[in-house]
């Protein structure tokens, strides 16, 4: 059985789909070129009268297509192998692209990273060669891969992303000392009935994530909105390996 991936965006594309419809036919509806409504579907982002738009010309509602957005769970595809293993040889690289994706402003980027305009456009014609962005006029960006992005754990970024989670845990820790930050830690003896019913809830929490993550990309304007991450897992917790004594 085919899964699709959810969002508000994905749900417009089966509806589509659906209907025989074209991004080429849709642009000529809405009085736009042809990138413009690929740009919109690629980027997962535009004005909600523009939305609004959409919805009408595909005849469908927005209370109807947000109903049929929350049944869907992101079924997200990671990016190529190929093009993990170009990122893995230049750190720098892989470290933008991060940014990039996690929708920091290439100026703000630039600004912190002290990259000069000839370095920045040389790492951007990079990741355009290993096809997952485009660069425009004034280095603008178009994505080519579908956003959120999904990492292989075990790929060639597994140190990278391993050293970026842990960093993240430190930090939510420390922020929860702090200022109450939410940080959730517990080990306890279960059976196998009740691991199973904690990772159908932990999926849940997962498509929740994502499907409110996309209605406020639509509904809000960029300005309100800030990055967040959600890290959790569910493991066996072998307590002797992690507090193993170690004598001298």
């Amino acid at each position: 059985m085919h899964h699709q991936q959810g969002g508000v965006f994905q749900t417009l594309k089966d509806v589509m789909r659906a209907k025989g419809m074209t991004y080429k036919a849709l642009a000529v509806l809405m009085d736009v070129s042809e990138p413009t409504v690929k740009r919109i579907f690629q980027d997962q982002d535009c004005k909600l009268s523009r939305l609004l738009t959409i919805c009408q010309l595909l005849d469908i509602d927005v209370e109807t297509l947000l109903e049929m957005s929350e049944r869907q769970l992101p079924a997200i595809e990671p990016i190529s192998e190929k093009a993990e293993k170009a990122l893995a040889n230049d750190r720098t690289l892989v470290y933008l692209f991060m940014l990039l994706v996690s929708d920091v402003p290439l100026s703000e980027v630039q600004r912190t990273s002290g990259f000069s305009d000839a370095e920045v456009y040389q790492y951007l014609r990079q990741l355009e060669q290993i096809g997952l962005l485009r660069v425009g006029v004034e280095n603008r960006i178009t994505f080519l891969v579908e956003k959120p992005i999904k990492w292989r754990l075990d790929g060639p970024l597994h140190p990278i992303l391993v050293a970026v989670n842990q960093a993240f845990v430190e930090k939510a820790v420390e922020n929860h000392n702090k200022d109450h930050t939410p940080f959730y830690s517990a080990s306890r003896m279960m059976s196998e009935q009740s691991r199973e019913e904690l990772d159908h809830a932990f999926k849940e929490l997962y498509a929740l994530f994502h499907k409110l993550a996309s209605l406020d990309k639509v509904m809000l304007p960029k300005e309100q909105l800030k990055p967040y991450k959600l890290l959790a897992t569910l493991a066996p917790f072998d307590a002797l390996h992690y507090f193993r004594h170690s004598s001298k």
